[in-house]
């Protein structure tokens, strides 16, 4: 079989959302439905992933320099792939609040997010790496500013500040590779490894660019220090925005592991260092600021924050225990999306449900929510309790993969933080579990009103499944660990 011939069966998957974009754009033009778009959406991401495994065959792929297809890409691009499909279902009780005119754009962003994604995944070199970055970026700056509606001044000006935030992080992310350049003369990751050694790893040149490189990937993934946007913005967007962003944080999150796995740019102690302090803070900080929280998106804006730096400590020991890092911090991710999502389209029904209330978004609005949606509560409830590690949920797992880990690589000090930080936790995410079951109360009956069944059918498909794939990864975690380690 013929190298083009692989390269072309590679490209299926990215081309295929490629032509997805067109029929959108097509549609819209002629007649703007945003059914047919959901479901043009829903068909082209379903047939992506369904051509992924043709990929498998060939592996590894070199469409170039740029761009190499392997088994790590291909998992990142899967899982990407499909927590964007479960945003194209979830989207449309939301959407359909939004005027006509307003719908459409959205499908677009998200695929064009998804291209971003899929060349973030099989980056090798920093110019795809960059590319990939500023595509999600830009696609977010539509996705804050999109329900502007509900908001105007307040949508307005989070996505100037989003936007001036990226500049800088941009700017920073071009100045450390620049830095990196002037030292290698190369940006291939795999040329940087060859010509790095002892010596280079510690030159002053190298560790500013790391450093400034750092700092651009931390405003995107919200680690201390670069958090300060992130709780004002997730206060403020929609269930289904928000799980996007969280999709994006993670694409960016494993294309980090990938660029320092390909160059072992890591292996600095002093910068490892650094990596650990960053962790340590995000993760203490984190779960501190979230116990004062009465907004429960604001809550789980911190509670993100803490769990990057949980998964800042696989980009340390990607190099030096490459197989248990990749299962810890898979395991971890999987289990972080699925809660995430099931989260919030719980929340995204609430909404939908008392829409005309005030202070929706309150966790004292959650009172005794049992009584009258058990289902929504029981289902809540367990994506709470994957995130706090309760055994037989996925949480469970991922937590003691990350203690294994720390404790493999010998980083001993940060075990007593990560241990405060999931009993600090504990806490919040009980004490949200505990007012949804409290007895109900007179003076918070007049708050519900008729259940839209219809309209939320999609959403309640969806936090039924991440309930059941919890359960049955927390219980039986064995298949999900045998596909990480085929990596």
């Amino acid at each position: 079989m013929t190298i083009i011939y692989k390269q072309l069966i590679a490209l299926l998957p990215l081309c295929t959302i490629g032509v997805t974009i067109l029929l959108i754009l097509l549609n819209s033009a002629w007649k703007n439905n945003q059914i047919i778009n959901m479901y043009i959406t829903n068909v082209g991401i379903n047939l992506s992933i369904y051509l992924t495994k043709y990929c498998k065959h060939y592996i590894p792929i070199y469409i170039s320099p740029l761009i190499t297809i392997d088994l790590f890409s291909i998992f990142c691009t899967t899982l990407i792939l499909l927590s964007n499909l479960t945003i194209s279902l979830s989207s449309y009780i939301w959407l359909k609040k939004l005027p006509k005119n307003k719908r459409n754009e959205f499908y677009l962003l998200l695929l064009i997010s998804s291209i971003g994604s899929i060349i973030l995944c099989s980056s090798e070199h920093f110019l795809t790496l960059f590319i990939g970055i500023e595509l999600i970026s830009i696609t977010s700056f539509g996705i804050i500013g999109y329900d502007i509606s509900s908001n105007k001044k307040k949508s307005i000006e989070i996505t100037i500040h989003y936007i001036l935030l990226s500049i800088v992080s941009s700017a920073f992310f071009l100045f450390g590779t620049s830095l990196l350049y002037s030292y290698f003369g190369e940006l291939s990751f795999l040329k940087i490894k060859e010509l790095l050694n002892n010596y280079t790893i510690n030159h002053p040149v190298i560790l500013t660019g790391l450093g400034m490189i750092i700092t651009g990937i931390g405003f995107k993934l919200s680690i201390v220090p670069f958090h300060l946007l992130t709780p004002k913005i997730y206060q403020n967007l929609s269930s289904q925005n928000i799980i996007f962003l969280t999709t994006s944080k993670i694409t960016i999150f494993l294309t980090t592991i990938r660029l320092f796995l390909h160059t072992s740019l890591n292996k600095n102690q002093t910068f490892c260092t650094l990596l650990m302090v960053l962790s340590s803070i995000s993760i203490i900080l984190g779960t501190f600021m979230a116990l004062k929280q009465n907004n429960i998106k604001k809550l789980f804006s911190y509670s993100s924050i803490t769990n990057f730096g949980y998964l800042t400590i696989g980009i340390i020991t990607i190099n030096k225990s490459y197989s248990l890092t990749i299962e810890a911090i898979g395991t971890y991710i999987i289990g972080y999306l699925i809660s995430n999502i099931g989260i919030f389209n719980c929340i995204s029904i609430i909404s939908n449900i008392y829409s005309k209330e005030k202070n929706i978004h309150s966790l004292s609005f959650y009172k005794s929510l049992f009584w009258k949606h058990p289902y929504i509560s029981l289902t809540f409830t367990i994506s709470l309790l994957s995130f706090i590690g309760t055994p037989i949920t996925l949480g469970f797992i991922g937590k003691i993969y990350i203690i294994i880990l720390s404790i493999h690589n010998k980083l001993y000090w940060i075990l007593p933080i990560i241990i405060i930080g999931n009993i600090i936790q504990i806490i919040y995410y009980m004490y949200i579990i505990t007012i949804m079951f409290l007895p109900e109360t007179e003076t918070k009956k007049y708050i519900y009103t008729k259940y839209n069944k219809k309209n939320c059918f999609r959403n309640t498909i969806i936090i039924t499944l991440t309930s059941i794939i919890t359960i049955l990864l927390g219980i039986h975690p064995q298949p999900l660990i045998n596909i990480l380690k085929s990596i």
